[in-house]
């Protein structure tokens, strides 16, 4: 489907052609304090959240020959902070899972923020479509790395 490009999608598809850091400085004035706020909102606290911020631009700079033009750029961005939002408290729960025993019950806090967070993917997962869909449940889903897909 065609769409008028916003600012945002034109600084994304600029600086997936060029790789100009100056286009990318500007896509992350533009898209941070939103990206920021999804960030905060997904992990519970401002410093996990710019560290989510941050793993996403790198993953920008890693991605940026693989973006789709077809694709809005911020629901892109808003994809890949909730992909390292997800790994992130998978880590925390592996590491509290070996720490505290098998007999050890979850916190439904931890829980709640699993819904939660399964519940923005399967929105994000909708709003991709095919074949981004499959890939996500691929990456997400099965924990393949790009090369692997």
């Amino acid at each position: 489907m065609a769409f008028p490009l916003a600012t945002t999608d034109r600084l994304l598809l600029r600086f997936s052609r060029t790789g100009d850091p100056r286009v990318l400085g500007r896509l992350f004035d533009r898209t941070a304090p939103e990206l920021l706020r999804v960030a905060t909102w997904l992990c519970g606290n401002r410093t996990d959240a710019e560290d989510l911020l941050q793993r996403t631009f790198v993953t920008v700079i890693e991605a940026r020959g693989t973006y789709d033009p077809t694709r809005r750029a911020l629901p892109w961005l808003c994809g890949i902070v909730g992909n390292h939002a997800k790994k992130l408290h998978e880590q925390r729960q592996r590491r509290i899972d070996s720490s505290s025993g098998p007999a050890a019950q979850r916190d439904p806090a931890a829980i709640a923020a699993d819904a939660e967070l399964a519940a923005m993917v399967a929105r994000l997962r909708a709003e991709m479509g095919s074949p981004y869909a499959e890939v996500l449940d691929l990456h997400l889903g099965q924990g393949l790395n790009a090369k692997e897909i």
